[in-house]
């Protein structure tokens, strides 16, 4: 797997959540073992597996199975990976694997980095791509496994395999051969050769459980010929495709390619350019086109013009001073004095600037600005040296095309910028010189186009010199040339991923889906486009990451994590990448998203995913990735090396089957307005290019992400007609702080709250941190009653497709905090050096008040165990007279579970016999080590307040306070968090204050 380099720099001051990241204060264990595949009807997702016979198909922009027939079924996937040796199980342990994946709700399963030395293949001193049958026949098991349960699997040709030197591809200039080929198979025929022949080597495999050839066995749904890291896209962005010098080839520095693939790359670079042009002269007229107009452009720049309203001059923060016409100019009659007074105690640029406002530029055109310029000495102010600060911002969107500071002294000189117009509109001229006391004199004015630049004077064709620019380097070559460069590696990638495509279907013989590649976090709009020739897209981002802690080299042992929310991500960077890379017409799945364990809103995630995924109609979510390593799945807490595993990740795991049900089951409503981001051939790339603020979506002007919050998104290419930001239908003026609400009325996110909702008929969720707040969805309200500060996720889902206001029974989900037991955190709180503790699982405890609308006469609430199976007890809900509310408190630390079925009936609750006239409560086992059990019958329904106190009378733990019917109640509560001695359970009700002792002992 490719190393990501990741910078950051740390400002602890501005971790809002940095109180997550502290020990639990109240908690419960809830450990989700790997190995549980017990099915209690209790889960959404726990209906019996239906193998899985029919092909998976791209059609009408989504995926359907039985694509021929008159009523073909639309199918979502939720799906997870796996990676390394966590693919290649026994039978037994592949079993349990996939019916535990089932009962999680995944119903896809992405296997990629398979094809390392010793995993499918194995290398020898005539080949790296030996078929090693041991490998395949583990392998073949799971696939049939997964088949059984109804699972489709998504299978990487390339992802990490390392070649050697019998191979015959090319290699470095070293002789060392880098692992993985990066970016080879794009420019090396020997290595496409050797990708296309493991294709037909790895599906060409019979299954000996299944007797079906992986390319004729429907539980593989798709192919994805190269993994994530190997796009054109991710070497161009990130400047691997240049050759620096030999400390930055692989695996040194920032991993260019070396010198000879650098060079064949310029080779066939300059031959895709004569086959376009023709000749090197006809590349030079292309780039530097025709002499443009010298007229200027700016508006009385000589400043003769005595009643011209082009310019005006503001001052503030305690400035003082103005602006007069002079005589004699540099170059007529006048020249413009500005005269500064004052200045304020801690002056800046801006508090005296000159604004010039008519300017009209157009988009990519190179333009010059020139002026006169000197500081007009006096005694009384001798300032001999000054520097103004020259900045153009493009209306209306803001968008910055000029910032460079110019410094003068006190001669008339001429000063010059080039710079590139970045949008078909007006201009701000801002001329900053507040910084010092002094009188500044302007004059001569100018702004006129400007031939781009063609070739330069090193660059030939005949010795292959034609520069390959690097990404965003500079904004002074033409549009043209990034077009050129960008298009030319598309070709490369193009012509590989057809050969490999065309091996697939008409070699191998088989009609499953094939992409190009998965984009990753680093992905654009332009990924996109190197995908539009896939079946189905895929791609995604990371939120928060396992970063090197500053001053240390990076380690498992030593990594940190902000703990940021992606509820907070005010500018809607991390949903608004994965939703720039949807192409219209085809189907769309959002992978790769990972956080580690040790950010503590994980339990956030998928219900927000699976919710945004839903309005914009994804056709899959995988969230990465379940295990690395199959020792993952012996062991049920996450642990050093595996911090971004889901096998150890009890809150991911708890929130999966709910989001699964809402996503597959389509329980939040698509957006009713699809919005189609247009590019036409000529306009298509914009993002390398500096000062374009375009991405992610690739519009002039900067689409704000926030767009995604609101309305479905897809990309298209080939239109007539190109639209600007302005033309799309989202406000550019709202603030990225207001509460976002989607075009369906279901969604509702505020990012500065950190708090959102989804409140559909089927489903309703609330996650943020709501403190005491009421929150009031469609069914339900809920109100928090303890003094916690943890974010919470709570869900409420209809177990059937049937509203929720109707007789299904219900899913509750609590979603909260987890950690090992005996985890520590650093004194900074952003890491746990190696501090990751053990089993149980812990999860955070709150107490939490609902009341919910419901028409039947009782309404009963029972946690469930961390298999999915109901607990011995269940809790009535009180219903409020007079109406059909009924409400209940759950406390965490009480009833032990995230889990709540809940179940309407109309029958009676019974009243244990003997209790009808006086209230009880009894305690067993007592004394107590770690738990115990209150058992309390009531007389009547009304509110229970239970409490243990030391006996110094201080209150220790409040075990519940809320509503309870009639009748007995059996509540598990812990004592673990109690020291040894003798204690008070206090249990308050309306009709009764009853006091029991409890010894806790250790």
């Amino acid at each position: 797997m490719m190393i990501r380099t990741v910078l950051i720099i740390l400002m602890i001051a501005v971790f809002a959540q940095l109180t997550d990241a502290q020990p639990l204060k109240l908690s419960y264990p809830f450990t989700i073992s790997n190995s549980d595949t017990a099915v209690t009807g209790k889960l959404p997702t726990e209906t019996p597996a239906s193998p899985i016979t029919s092909r998976l198909t791209a059609m009408n922009g989504h995926f359907y199975i039985n694509a021929a027939a008159d009523h073909p079924i639309r199918v979502r996937l939720f799906g997870t990976e796996l990676l390394y040796t966590a693919q290649f199980l026994d039978s037994k342990h592949a079993a349990t694997l996939a019916a535990h994946l089932h009962k999680l709700g995944f119903n896809a399963v992405r296997l990629w980095y398979n094809d390392y030395n010793y995993g499918l293949c194995y290398t020898d001193t005539k080949s790296s791509y030996n078929v090693n049958t041991s490998a395949f026949l583990i392998l073949d098991t799971l696939l049939a496994a997964l088949k059984q349960q109804g699972i489709y699997v998504f299978l990487t040709l390339h992802s990490e395999h390392s070649f050697s030197a019998a191979d015959g591809i090319m290699h470095s200039d070293s002789g060392f051969v880098a692992p993985n080929g990066w970016f080879k198979q794009f420019y090396d025929a020997r290595t496409a050769e050797l990708y296309r022949q493991w294709s037909k080597s790895l599906l060409g495999h019979t299954n000996v459980v299944t007797k079906l050839r992986y390319a004729d066995d429907p539980v593989i749904a798709g192919i994805e010929i190269d993994n994530q890291e190997y796009s054109f896209s991710l070497g161009w962005r990130n400047n691997y495709l240049n050759f620096k010098d030999s400390a930055n080839i692989y695996p040194n520095g920032s991993a260019t390619i070396t010198f000879s693939e650098s060079r064949k790359l310029d080779t066939l670079f300059t031959d895709y350019l004569i086959r376009k042009y023709g000749s090197e002269n006809a590349i030079n007229a292309a780039y530097a086109g025709p002499m443009p107009s010298s007229a200027n452009l700016i508006e009385d720049g000589s400043f003769e013009d005595i009643g011209s309203t082009a310019w005006s001059f503001a001052v503030a923060n305690g400035t003082t001073g103005g602006v007069v016409n002079i005589s004699p100019g540099i170059d007529s009659q006048y020249c413009l004095l500005v005269h500064i007074k004052t200045i304020g105690a801690n002056a800046g640029y801006g508090d005296a600037v000159l604004t010039n406002t008519s300017l009209r530029l157009k988009l990519d055109s190179l333009y010059e600005i020139t002026f006169w310029a000197r500081i007009k000495y006096i005694p009384s102010a001798p300032v001999l040296r000054d520097t103004l600060y020259m900045v153009m911002y493009d209306l209306p969107n803001y968008g910055t095309t000029l910032a460079q500071f110019q410094p003068i002294d006190t001669s008339w000189k001429q000063y010059s910028m080039t710079f590139r117009g970045i949008g078909d509109d007006a201009q701000i001229l801002n001329c900053f010189l507040g910084k010092h006391l002094c009188d500044v004199e302007l004059d001569g004015f100018s702004v006129h186009r400007k031939q781009e630049f063609g070739l330069f004077p090193f660059e030939h064709a005949a010795s292959k010199t034609i520069t390959r620019v690097t990404f965003g380097s500079t904004n002074l070559v033409p549009y043209q040339r990034y077009r050129d460069l960008f298009l030319f590696y598309d070709s490369l990638q193009q012509v590989y991923y057809a050969q490999t495509a065309k091996c697939i279907r008409d070699t191998v013989g088989t009609t499953m889906m094939i992409n190009n590649y998965e984009a990753s976090y680093w992905a654009s709009y332009l990924d996109t486009y190197e995908n539009r020739t896939s079946d189905y897209l895929g791609g995604g981002g990371n939120y928060d990451y396992a970063y090197t802690r500053p001053g240390k080299p990076y380690a498992d042992s030593t990594f940190i994590c902000i703990n940021r929310s992606m509820l907070g991500d005010t500018y809607n960077y991390f949903l608004g990448t994965t939703e720039a890379l949807p192409l219209d017409g085809k189907p769309f799945v959002s992978s790769n998203f990972l956080t580690p364990y040790i950010n503590q809103h994980n339990q956030e995630a998928l219900p927000f995913l699976a919710a945004y995924g839903s309005l914009h109609d994804w056709d899959g979510i995988f969230i990465s990735w379940f295990a690395e390593y199959a020792q993952e799945l012996d062991t049920n807490h996450t642990f050093t090396t595996a911090f971004y595993s889901l096998a150890g990740n009890a809150a991911l795991q708890a929130s999966a089957p709910a989001a699964s049900d809402m996503f597959r089951n389509f329980k939040i409503t698509p957006s009713t307005i699809n919005v189609t981001v247009t590019h036409t051939d000529e306009n298509m790339l914009l993002t390398g290019m500096v000062n374009r603020f375009s991405t992610p979506y690739g519009v002039d002007g900067f689409l704000d992400p926030g767009i995604g919050t609101m309305f479905k998104l897809r990309q298209s290419f080939g239109a007539t007609k190109e639209k600007i930001s302005s033309e799309y239908p989202y406000n550019p003026t709202t603030s990225d702080t207001a509460v976002k609400v989607s075009v369906t009325n279901e969604l509702t996110w505020d990012q500065k709250k950190e708090n959102f909702t989804a409140n559909s008929l089927k489903y309703q969720a609330a996650i943020g941190y709501f403190l005491r707040d009421t929150v009031a969805l469609h069914d339900v309200t809920f109100s928090r009653q303890d003094e916690g500060t943890d974010e919470i996720a709570l869900s409420l889902s209809s177990i059937d497709t049937s509203m929720i206001s109707v007789s299904s029974d219900l899913l509750l989900t609590i979603g909260t905090r987890t950690q090992n037991t005996g985890w520590i955190w650093d004194a900074d709180s952003l890491g746990i050096g190696k501090h990751w503790g053990h089993e149980p699982v812990l999860f955070s405890s709150q107490t939490i008040e609902f009341a919910i609308a419901c028409d039947s006469s009782r309404l009963v609430f029972t946690p469930l165990d961390s298999t999915g199976a109901a607990h011995r007890l269940a809790f009535d809900a009180v219903k409020s007279p007079g109406s059909n509310v009924f409400k209940i408190t759950l406390g965490g630390a009480t009833m032990r579970s995230p889990w709540y079925w809940v179940s309407r009936t109309n029958a009676v609750n019974a009243v244990r016999s003997g209790t009808a006239n006086n209230s009880s409560l009894e305690i067993f086992p007592n004394p107590a080590a770690e738990s115990t059990t209150l058992t309390i019958s009531l007389i009547e329904a009304g509110r229970v307040k239970i409490s243990v106190y030391d006996d110094l009378g201080r209150l220790r733990e409040q075990i519940l306070d809320g509503e309870f019917s009639g009748g007995e109640h059996n509540i598990p509560i812990s004592t673990a968090m109690l020291e040894a001695g003798h204690y008070i359970v206090k249990c308050e009700s309306a009709a009764s204050a009853i006091v029991r002792s409890l010894e806790v002992v250790k």
